[in-house]
C-alpha cells in the first residue's frame, strides 16, 4: 500500500522517495491515449509556465557532507569526504557532485544563517521569519499570480502534513 503520510512525530515513517516517485509514475499511468495526443496537439505552441512543483523530501545528508567540508579544520569539525573545486574560484562541494560543481556558477551556497529557536523547519528557513502566521512560499504564489485558479482539476497549491514542513496560508487565508 502506497502511504503519503506518517504519523506526525516520527521523521523517518513516512513515504520514501522511492514510494514519492511510484506515486508520480501512478498518475502517469492514469494517462489515456487520448489525453497523450491532445498533449502532443498542444505541445507544439509556446505557453508560459503556469505552475512551480516543490518536492520538500525531509532528510538527506548533513550540509557538512555536501557544501561545508572544513577540509582545514580539526577531523572532529570536517566531513569524511574530500572536497572538489567546482568552476567558481574558492568554492569547493562535496567529492560526490561532480555535476554540481560544472554548474556552480547557477546557484548560491548560504553559509550565515540565524535563527532564534532550537531547530529548523522549512518556514524559517524559506523565509527567514519564524513561521507564527506566515504563509508557504506556494500560498503566496497562489495569491500573486494573477491566473491561479483550478487548472484542469488541479488547484494551484496543495499542501499535504502537519504544517511542520510546509506551513499553510498564514495571514492570506483559505483559497
Amino acid at each position: 500500500m502506497l502511504s503519503i503520510l506518517g504519523a506526525n512525530r516520527r521523521l523517518c515513517d513516512g513515504a520514501s522517495r522511492r514510494e514519492f516517485l511510484k506515486l508520480g509514475a501512478l498518475a502517469v499511468g492514469g494517462l489515456t491515449l487520448a489525453d497523450l495526443l491532445r498533449a502532443r496537439a498542444h505541445a507544439s505552441a509556446p505557453t508560459a509556465p503556469k505552475a512551480i512543483i516543490m518536492n520538500y523530501l525531509n532528510g538527506g545528508p548533513s550540509h557538512m557532507d555536501m557544501y561545508d567540508l572544513k577540509p582545514d579544520a580539526p577531523s572532529e569539525y570536517r566531513g569524511e569526504y574530500r572536497p572538489v573545486r567546482t568552476n567558481v574560484p574558492g568554492m569547493d562541494i562535496c567529492e560526490h557532485l561532480p555535476m554540481q560543481a560544472q554548474i556552480a556558477d547557477k546557484f548560491a551556497i548560504i553559509r550565515n544563517m540565524r535563527f532564534r529557536q532550537q531547530g529548523h523547519t522549512s518556514p524559517e528557513l524559506y523565509t527567514g521569519q519564524l513561521s507564527g502566521n506566515r504563509p508557504s512560499i506556494g500560498s503566496i504564489i497562489s495569491k500573486l499570480r494573477r491566473d491561479a485558479g483550478v487548472i484542469n482539476g488541479l488547484p494551484p497549491f496543495v499542501s499535504m502534513g502537519d504544517g511542520n514542513h510546509v506551513p499553510g496560508p498564514g495571514f492570506l487565508g483559505k483559497a
